[in-house]
């Protein structure tokens, strides 16, 4: 699978303080806060480090994803999603907006918080969901694409495609995914905006593609590497492609709400 990172580079020197903790997050007090205010993504070597984009997320009075803006290391914008319920929850519409492209659409229909249907204004074919007994993902079929999506115990443990560069095995960490957003997601974020498209990572975000896996899923594409805050909260993840030649990672910094 081809994994490839949209935005433009800007060289600069990592000085990023990294606070490391041995206890897992699942120790940290509830009246911590668990909702991620900002990630910054970078891409490092072993010579030099640089700014791929900041992502913001914004949240409504009930905690639901409203909004999620990116800028570049310029600090130009490169994303802009906004998330409404027009029929609280019989429907949902994302407006986005990415570099280069025109503002798009989402829509699609709910039923019980999930989403059975889906449309890309940029897109002709919708894509139908269906979903296993106990509420989690089982299959997106679009017209040119099929996945279907394998779990264990709550776990995703492989998505399997009519085009096989979207296959994907999955390992459980050891990381409860009990964030505001599904840290399972990560990846996509260093793909292009048809990648994204296709795995839907917006819905993915938003929390509306069904149960989460209770532990974050690993691609294992990479080789993961976490640190945590004082709080045991994840502050740093770090993803190593595998089988690379070079010895560039990309690492995720994380920050929450007060």
């Amino acid at each position: 699978m081809k994994k490839t990172v949209a935005w433009g580079k800007t060289a600069l020197l990592l000085l990023f303080p990294i606070s490391l903790l041995t206890s897992c997050s699942e120790e940290s007090p509830s009246k911590i806060s668990r909702t991620i205010k900002q990630i910054k993504i970078w891409e490092t070597d072993a010579k030099e480090s640089s700014l791929e984009a900041t992502i913001s997320f914004s949240y409504d009075a009930t905690g639901k994803l409203s909004q999620i803006s990116g800028d570049n290391a310029d600090g130009n914008p490169i994303l802009d999603i906004n998330y409404t319920y027009p029929d609280g929850q019989q429907s949902f519409l994302f407006t986005y907006a990415t570099e280069g492209n025109n503002l798009a659409r989402i829509s699609g229909t709910l039923e019980n918080g999930r989403a059975y249907s889906c449309q890309f204004t940029d897109y002709p074919s919708s894509i139908a969901y269906t979903y296993t007994d106990d509420g989690y993902l089982n299959r997106s079929n679009r017209k040119d694409l099929v996945m279907e999506y394998a779990w264990e115990k709550g776990q995703l443990i492989s998505i399997k495609a009519t085009s096989r560069i979207y296959n994907t095995e999955y390992k459980a960490s050891a990381i409860p995914n009990n964030y505001s957003i599904d840290l399972s997601v990560l990846p996509h974020l260093l793909e292009n905006d048809e990648y994204r498209q296709i795995m839907n990572t917006y819905c993915w975000l938003a929390g509306i593609l069904g149960n989460r896996s209770k532990r974050i899923a690993e691609d294992d594409t990479y080789d993961y590497t976490y640190s945590f805050d004082e709080y045991g909260r994840i502050n740093s993840i770090e993803l190593k492609q595998l089988l690379s030649s070079t010895d560039s990672a990309f690492r995720f910094y994380i920050s929450y709400e007060e």
